[in-house]
């Protein structure tokens, strides 16, 4: 017998044996689990038109006098919005002119003055989402923004028995308003075609301002509330585009104030009168129609 021979093979053999009697003991290899971070996902562009009817009413407290103006208007609106998965951020844009329309003021239940307006808008808004998947085909977004409006309503042709308001001309009376918003948007998809989204919003002015070029004077107001609904129903185009028609309804409500101002007069010295910001409302109903397009 060979013993130089078995002795080599039995080398072999238990050099295998040690080598398969350790890969049990290897590690095993991890297994890693991508979890997306947290932010922007996606850049979307909402442009679009609407347009539809405003109506408008004042109240006037030191002379109980009511007025009351409707007016056919349009206008443009936009929405750039970045989408995460976790968290959404907006920003809005809206524009809005009416037509120019008789504004009638009734003192008492009687006519008592007449006058042409017309009505200008302006908004900005900033806010944050954060959407909330309720299952695959609906999506539940509560938001939270600040927002500025700027509005004008520019009067004229005036008809009136109090002296001197017939020779007026125009006067400006504009309103800056900066708001906090709230809203809740619920977005179902009925197919990979089409869905519905539907938003709810209620806004409250902390800060609220009139300046008329009449009076010459900026007085504060008292605060006050929106409250606006809308739902719109869109059909995909491209995979990255859709078509959307709407409808919306506002209702502004603002509180004004009364403020006494001094003015020097020639020949009688320094008078003193008064001057009210009255409380009014602000309504607005129409339709839009836009384009959504993601980036």
């Amino acid at each position: 017998m060979n013993w130089h021979r078995l002795y080599d093979r039995s080398k072999w053999w238990v050099c295998a044996l040690t080598y398969m009697s350790t890969i049990g003991h290897l590690p095993a290899e991890e297994t890693v689990v991508a979890v997306p971070a947290p932010g922007i996902d996606a850049v979307v562009l909402d442009i679009g038109l609407h347009g539809g009817y405003v109506s408008y009413e004042e109240r006037v407290s030191i002379d109980p006098t009511v007025s009351e103006w409707q007016a056919a208007a349009g206008g443009v609106y936009g929405v750039l919005s970045g989408k995460g998965r976790d968290l959404n951020a907006n920003l809005r844009f809206n524009y809005t002119r009416s037509l120019d329309e008789t504004e009638e003021w009734f003192a008492r239940g009687f006519l008592a003055q007449r006058n042409d307006m017309e009505f200008s808008a302006l908004e900005f808004v900033g806010e944050v989402g954060f959407p909330i998947e309720i299952d695959g085909s609906t999506e539940f977004i509560p938001h939270l923004g600040l927002g500025y409006r700027y509005q004008q309503f520019s009067r004229s042709d005036f008809q009136t028995a109090a002296p001197g308001f017939s020779d007026l001309g125009r006067v400006d009376e504009t309103y800056d308003l900066i708001f906090l918003n709230a809203a809740v948007v619920v977005d179902h998809a009925f197919s990979l075609e089409s869905g519905v989204k539907v938003r709810a919003d209620i806004g409250w002015f902390l800060h609220n301002e009139a300046e008329n070029s009449y009076v010459g004077e900026v007085i504060e107001g008292d605060g006050g509330f929106f409250t606006r609904l809308a739902a719109d129903w869109y059909w995909n185009i491209q995979p990255d585009q859709q078509l959307g028609l709407g409808v919306y309804f506002e209702h502004q409500a603002l509180r004004g104030s009364v403020d006494t101002f001094s003015i020097e007069s020639s020949g009688q010295g320094r008078q003193e009168f008064i001057v009210e910001w009255p409380d009014n409302d602000l309504d607005r109903v129409g339709v839009k129609a836009g384009w959504h397009l993601n980036f």
